[in-house]
């Protein structure tokens, strides 16, 4: 199958899937327990679509523990994604995703993956996923752009853990990838 026959097989399947709210509990529950959750001080998390895992129980474990937590905005316009601290404020911004509100965004600066030096988890939503690490995204590009920022100009990745965060249904065995797509370090399923 192609990446779009892929998106639109994986879309009829969230739409006849009623187990949301039960497996994103099951889910958030098992990151909150893992080691990659536990070692990280700083996490970038994200606002759930009504067809992923919602990660409410995570984002406020971590806001609970004293963990930096960050969520995306999304700019149309230039197809750039920026994570800001989370300050529990959030409005319906571009695609119809909650955003941090833009009264918080202005009086806040964005994460910055190439100055980060604290222990990182990036939870990465997706359409599909394999065991191995490949991620189908909505086709867009912004966590595949943003990912990116992680490493240096040598190839080499600093200090983040990048993890796929799926339900059942996600998890396929096998995924065409392109050269730009991003790998994940780690699959959360739950």
């Amino acid at each position: 199958m192609t990446k779009s026959e892929l998106r639109a097989f994986i879309k009829k399947q969230a739409a006849a899937c009623s187990c949301f709210t039960e497996s994103s509990a099951a889910l958030c529950n098992k990151i909150i327990n893992s080691p990659q959750f536990q070692q990280a001080s700083v996490i970038l998390a994200y606002m759930a679509l009504p067809d992923e895992a919602d990660l409410d129980g995570v984002i406020n474990r971590a806001l609970a523990l004293g963990k930096r937590l960050y969520i995306p905005k999304v700019n149309p316009e230039n197809s750039t994604m920026e994570f800001f601290q989370y300050s529990g404020e959030t409005e319906r911004g571009a695609f119809n995703i909650q955003e941090p509100s833009s009264t918080s965004t202005d009086k806040t600066k964005p994460f910055c993956p190439e100055k980060e030096t604290e222990p990182t988890l990036v939870l990465v939503p997706g359409r599909a996923f394999t065991p191995r690490g490949l991620r189908l995204g909505r086709g867009k590009g912004f966590y595949d752009k943003y990912l990116s920022r992680f490493f240096t100009e040598d190839g080499i990745k600093k200090g983040a853990v990048f993890a796929g965060v799926c339900l059942h249904f996600q998890l396929l065995s096998e995924l065409p990838a392109d050269e730009h797509d991003i790998r994940m370090d780690f699959i959360f399923q739950e």
